[in-house]
Formats: C-alpha cells, structure tokens, sequence
C-alpha cells in the first residue's frame, strides 16, 4: 500500500484516506461492484466538508459477505461498530473493517447498496458510477447518488425505523442538503417527476408531519396515483402562509452576509458527471 498513491487526486484531504481508497480499489478490481457513498461522496463533489468518520462503501447485496471475506485476506481486520467509545452491535447486514495498521477511530463501513435504494445489479453497474481522478475508486454518479439519497430520506421519514448509526435521520438531511446545494439548477429537470417535487417543497415544510405529508405525496406521484399537479394541490398550506409573513418582516440589524471559504476542489463534477 503506497502512501503516495492517492497524491494526485487533486484535493490533499481525500488523499489522505489512503487505506480506504485502497480497500475500494481492491474490491473494484476483484469484480466486486461497489461505490463509495455518504459525506465522503459529497465531498468529492465539491462539498466543504471534513471527513472524520468511516468511509462508506454500498455494495452489491449479494456480495456483501465475500468483499469483507477478500479484504480480509488483504491485511484489514474487523472490527467493532463504537458510539462514543462503546462497542455496539448493529441491526441490518453492515460490516465494519479497517486496515491493520491503523487505529479504529477511521475505519470503513461495507454497507447494503439496498439500504441506499442503489442498483448495483450487472445490467446497471456500469451506468452508474464514474472514477475519482488518478484511481479505480468507484463513485455513484451523482444525479445517480441524489436520487437514493431522496428514497433513502423518504423511507426513513415513512417508515421510522431505527437506523444504524452511519444512516441516522440527521446525518442523511445533512448529505442530502449538501447534494442540494451542490446540484446544476438547470439539471434538475432532468430528475424524475417525483424527485423534483420533494426537492421544490421538502424544506418548505417546517414540522416532521408537514414533511412526511411530502413524502407520501411523492410516493404516490412515483406509483403513478397522482400527477405533479394534483400534489402540488394537496401540500399543507401552513408552511406558505408562515414563509409569506417572514418574507414581510424587516431583515434583522445583525444580519451579515455569509464569509467567503476557500473553495473545495471538485474531484467529480456534478454536471459532467450526471
């Protein structure tokens, strides 16, 4: 494993995951059909952010089990899942592995690609992914990635099913915010019918029910039960009305306008990789 090896990827803080980077490259070029997802993801697409928890890997579903068992033979070991320093088991089929060589705060996560509503399948692998720069290291493309992150987002709004702690509810908002700013105004046309919808009105709703209602509007715009037109009809309408009196009010004294940051190197384009 060459420290060097990820040097010219192009932005100095994805290139220091070089354990993780090199895992994925293993199992990419063993046939295994994986991508790397989650805030890492977001952050190749040229999101600001800092990485400080495991890399996330979907994988094949039925592939699971044997891309651990290969990285396994390949000096990681797994190890256990921890919340604030204490060991937990967690309840779907993900597996936690790191390198032998490094300690077990930053580790990787072989997750489900079904948990993250991604088809993985033979017929629509290819289709749906793209390299980082400078490796074989798979990506979901990301009109690809922002349409799971929308099902992801909405079943677990629908279903409110305890999540592991790498999918809690707050840190899949946060990603899917991040794809959101992130994402060509002019391409978004592009997304399903469905996705386009949830995207103008999800954070237009300001309570959890408002929101669900959104959810299970897009569902059913999704199952052909309704068109766009006919659930744009059906939002709440509180949230409007609340938005047009703040749009009334006089903008605060303290109010400052946002401090430029230094701008992330966008490893995968958004608009060139669709």
């Amino acid at each position: 494993m060459d420290s060097d090896r990820y040097k010219d990827v192009g932005d100095s803080h994805v290139a220091c995951f070089v354990p993780q980077l090199y895992a994925a490259e293993l199992l990419a070029k063993a046939g295994y059909r994986l991508c790397i997802v989650s805030d890492f993801a977001v952050r190749v697409y040229g999101l600001d952010n800092m990485i400080a928890a495991d890399l996330v890997f979907a994988i094949c579903d039925d592939q699971i089990s044997d891309a651990a068992t290969y990285l396994l033979s390949h000096d990681f070991k797994k190890v256990p899942f921890e919340r604030r320093g204490t060991e937990t088991v967690e309840d779907d089929a993900s597996i936690r592995i790191k390198h032998s060589t490094l300690g077990t705060n930053v580790g990787i996560i072989l997750s489900l690609a079904s948990v993250w509503h991604l088809d993985l399948g033979t017929a629509h692998y290819q289709a749906s992914i793209t390299m980082l720069p400078s490796t074989s290291c798979p990506f979901p493309r990301f009109s690809v990635f922002l349409n799971s992150m929308i099902e992801t987002l909405v079943d677990q709004i629908v279903t409110a099913r305890a999540q592991p702690r790498y999918l809690e509810h707050y840190h899949m908002q946060w990603i899917y915010s991040g794809m959101i700013v992130l994402c060509p105004e002019d391409l978004r046309e592009r997304l399903p019918p469905e996705n386009q919808f949830f995207i103008k009105y999800f954070y237009k709703m300001l309570s959890h029910s408002d929101r669900a209602d959104i959810c299970r509007l897009r569902q059913a715009v999704q199952d052909g039960e309704m068109d766009v037109a006919t659930a744009t009809d059906s939002l709440p309408q509180k949230p409007f009305r609340i938005a047009e009196l703040k749009s009334k009010l006089p903008r605060p004294s303290y109010w400052l306008p946002p401090t430029p940051r230094w701008p992330t190197p966008v490893l995968i384009s958004p608009r060139e990789c669709w």
